[in-house]
């Protein structure tokens, strides 16, 4: 585990899991609710420190199974909503239930932040990034949590050239 970020309203804890892919514990420091992002394999120093919290959802970039393998552990121990891009929600485990769908645009409220959805179709059709932004105060910077759509130096991978554009658009807007 590593705090990646404490700010006013809220703190980023980054856990690194197989694959060497990250999960993110995000609490709203006035209300200790938090949200948890992907579900790697080997969840168990994320779910140990969510325990310190009141975890509202489970929120999943894209439904590869590097991002979601974990899933089934971690919604044993919380039993909360798991969102994801509609055209992913196949790719789950069967055991998780899909209870928010992401289609469009949606805003989600954890404590005193909000949490904006924005969908980004290329490296799967369901990707989607999270903007992380206190609800009254505009002072404090905006974090994004991109999964594979965006990595350090361009766009992640995608299947094909059309994909690539799709994505590409996709973060422009």
């Amino acid at each position: 585990m590593n705090t990646i970020f404490s700010g006013k309203h809220w703190a980023i804890q980054r856990f690194i899991s197989g694959f060497a892919n990250n999960a993110y514990l995000i609490t709203c420091k006035q209300t200790n609710k938090s949200v948890i992002i992907d579900a790697p394999a080997e969840p168990t120093a994320l779910i140990s420190a969510a325990k310190n919290s009141k975890v509202t959802a489970v929120l999943v970039t894209h439904g590869h199974r590097d991002h979601v393998e974990g899933l089934v552990n971690v919604t044993a121990h919380f039993e909360v909503p798991i969102g994801i891009g509609i055209a992913d929600r196949e790719s789950l485990p069967e055991s998780a239930q899909t209870s928010i769908n992401f289609a469009k645009d949606h805003h989600i409220k954890i404590g005193n932040i909000v949490i904006q959805t924005v969908a980004t179709p290329g490296h799967t059709q369901g990707s989607t990034c999270f903007i992380v932004q206190p609800i009254k105060n505009n002072k404090e910077h905006a974090h994004i949590f991109s999964g594979d759509t965006l990595f350090p130096g361009g766009p992640g991978k995608s299947a094909t050239h059309a994909q690539l554009i799709q994505m590409i658009e996709s973060i422009k807007t």
